[in-house]
């Protein structure tokens, strides 16, 4: 599962869990790799200055988006440094699983080409003003700032493209629910069959 930032994807991961699906989520994966002390972290603070570790040494990550975000070239660095490890994790995690079915909710899915690790791409969509006013809230970011993180991403017309499932989150909470459990429904008889068929 994909979608921009502040769609609607942490909704619809809890939503699914309840379903009783088995969720691994890189974005719980990305604060794990840059704990205080790990090697990500250090290779980020190396990169981009002391200053960014707070005084128990975790990062300080509004800090790091203000010094990335607003650089295309830098946040094509930062993703370099980190998903290779967030990657990684990730699989590890998910061959725990014992499920056959399993949600990984990867926010940057096409720009770092994990579409190629997945047997169905689910996108959470909604509008870029709707992400915005969603992420200053949520944030406390500045709406420039808010635009400059939305704009380091694909568009979501781009991500339609290659998605084989559309979550539209331009209604009610309700709404996506139902869409959500719908999808859910349906994507477990197509895995299930599919999975029968290939012994």
């Amino acid at each position: 599962m994909t979608g921009g930032i502040a769609s609607g994807k942490s909704h619809v991961a809890d939503l699914l869990r309840q379903l009783g699906a088995s969720v691994v989520d890189t974005d719980v994966i990305s604060r794990q790799i840059m704990m205080a002390g790990s090697p990500v972290l250090a290779r980020v603070v190396e990169r981009w200055g002391g200053d960014l570790l707070l005084a128990d040494g975790s990062l300080n990550r509004k800090l790091l988006g203000q010094r990335v975000f607003g650089d295309e070239g830098a946040t094509r660095e930062l993703n370099s440094l980190t998903h290779g490890a967030i990657l990684a994790e990730m699989d590890r995690q998910v061959a725990a699983v014992p499920s056959p079915v399993v949600v990984a909710v990867i926010p940057l899915l096409f720009e770092v080409g994990a579409e190629k690790r997945v047997d169905e791409v689910w996108l959470v969509a909604a509008p870029v003003e709707v992400q915005v006013r969603r992420t200053v809230a949520r944030d406390g970011l500045s709406e420039t700032e808010a635009r400059n993180r939305i704009e380091r991403q694909w568009p979501v017309e781009h991500k339609r493209a290659g998605a084989q499932v559309v979550l539209e989150n331009t209604g009610t909470t309700h709404d996506l629910d139902v869409a959500t459990t719908r999808a859910w429904t349906e994507g477990l008889k197509r895995w299930l069959g599919r999975r029968a068929k290939n012994g």
